[in-house]
Formats: C-alpha cells, structure tokens, sequence
C-alpha cells in the first residue's frame, strides 16, 4: 500500500499535473495582486 502511494507521488505525470495546479494558482495569486495594485494606484 505505502510502496503503491509512493509510485503514485513519484509518477512523472502526476508531477506535471500538480506542478501545473500550484502554476495555475501562482498565476491567479499574481493576476489578482496586480489588479488590486492597479485599482490601489489609480
């Protein structure tokens, strides 16, 4: 079972798919601090 759950996390597409949810999440953090800076300034 923890060897199964292993292979799971070490699953290179799986790896890519978390990456890729914490990018997604980064880039929203980043558009969301932009436009509150924006509407902040002007």
């Amino acid at each position: 079972m923890h060897r199964q759950m292993t292979n799971i996390i070490l699953n290179p597409l799986t790896k890519n798919l978390i990456l890729l949810e914490i990018y997604k999440i980064y880039v929203t953090i980043i558009i969301l601090n932009h436009s509150a800076f924006y509407h902040d300034h002007y």
